[in-house]
């Protein structure tokens, strides 16, 4: 009996000690929320001193940007393509005994070349055959003439105070006599130039693009057989955005400069040949066609092209880094307090190189990379001396 009451009485003496722990603990707890809730409503009526605004200082690289002259520039590609295909028709049909090896497809053919012959013996033969027909013309013009003049004066002796009728002059016979030579002198000038034209060339330097003829085909005249096109007949085809059009056609002498790298890296000067008369039905953009200003010799139709064009001129502008405008289209800048300011200018143009914004003809102090959480009157501390960021024209 004594061990069971022991027992109880360290039992009751546990649960008071516990008891008093509980409750010792929540009061702890209710004064300790008491004087946190006491200190930060202190820290809510005096803030430091060294923070106006209570946000922390944000670290910026920043840029000076000074307002400007640009013109306004864009980079796209084109294509290669032909103004108008040439085909080859001989002109006088026979059997092809001779083919210069740039008259194939790839050759690079001159004004001058023959690109290929067809054999000339019938047509020095019919040559032959006129030159005798215009001698037999001549002579016969020549008798007549004798005879005609021998009438005349046959007549003057009968008939001394009369003039003499054409009849008996035999001026008809003459006329005819003298119409009979032209027309053969005619027909001699057609054979000689039929002669010429055994021997095939085109008028303009050019590439061929097809062909075919082989030494002993008897070529028929009027018949194609290849397609050459000039090089001076080469275009860019160009799509281009309604504004960048626009710029395009503002200015009055803008730079086109034509890059391309088939065969080897060459550069060509272009300008504005015309504009096509509709919009491209599935992409919605126009098309430029651009003509070069020097020789091409290297550029092939579907080539692909890049162009570069530097257009109209534009005032009071700021050229900034691509890094300065954020993601709503804004300009975060430092104002002379060393705080953050958000500016919201005009976008001009976005290429390559530069943010092109209408100014308010002020140097501005902007912001690079970009600062998603940054507000207004965020206090800043600049990460090295601001530059300028005009860039070159």
């Amino acid at each position: 009996m004594n061990d069971d009451k022991g027992k109880e009485k360290k039992q009751d003496k546990k649960t008071r000690i516990l008891g008093f722990l509980q409750l010792v603990i929540v009061v702890a707890i209710i004064v300790g929320a008491f004087l946190l809730s006491s200190y930060l409503s202190r820290l809510e009526k005096t803030p430091a001193p060294e923070r106006r605004t209570g946000l922390r200082e944000v670290l910026v690289e920043t840029v000076r940007i000074e307002p400007r002259t640009f013109r306004l520039r864009f980079t796209t590609t084109g294509t290669v393509q032909v103004r108008a295909m040439t085909d080859i028709v001989p002109q006088v049909s026979g059997r092809i005994v001779e083919i210069d090896e740039r008259a194939f497809p790839g050759g690079l053919i001159t004004e001058a070349m023959v690109l290929f012959h067809i054999e000339k013996d019938d047509y020095l033969l019919e040559v032959e055959r006129m030159e005798a027909e215009v001698a037999r013309a001549e002579t016969q013009l020549k008798l007549q003439e004798a005879s005609s003049q021998a009438a005349v004066a046959e007549w003057k002796d009968l008939n001394p105070n009369t003039s003499v009728p054409p009849l008996v002059a035999e001026r008809p016979q003459l006329e005819e006599a003298k119409a009979a030579l032209r027309a053969a002198r005619a027909r001699l000038k057609t054979a000689r130039l039929n002669l010429s034209r055994t021997e095939f060339r085109l008028p303009f330097t050019g590439r061929v693009t097809e062909f075919q003829l082989e030494i002993g085909q008897y070529a028929v005249a009027g018949q194609s057989y290849g397609q050459v096109y000039r090089l001076d007949s080469l275009e860019i085809n160009v799509p281009l955005e309604e504004r960048q059009l626009d710029w395009l056609l503002e200015a009055e002498d803008p730079e086109i400069t034509i890059e391309s790298g088939f065969m080897d890296y060459d550069r060509y000067h272009g300008y504005v040949k015309r504009v096509a008369g509709k919009l491209d039905p599935q992409t919605r953009f126009s098309r430029a066609i651009l003509g070069l200003k020097e020789a091409m010799p290297k550029l092939v139709p579907d080539v692909f092209v890049v162009v570069h064009v530097i257009g109209p001129a534009r005032e009071n502008v700021w050229t900034l880094p691509l890094d300065a405008l954020q993601e709503n289209g804004g300009i975060w800048i430092v104002t002379p307090e060393t705080e953050l300011a958000l500016i919201r200018p005009e976008i001009l143009q976005i290429n390559d190189e530069f943010v092109i914004a209408r100014s308010n003809g002020r140097p501005i102090l902007a912001v690079r990379g970009n600062l998603p959480e940054a507000t207004e009157g965020t206090p800043v501390r600049l990460s090295r001396s601001a530059e300028s960021g005009n860039g070159n024209e």
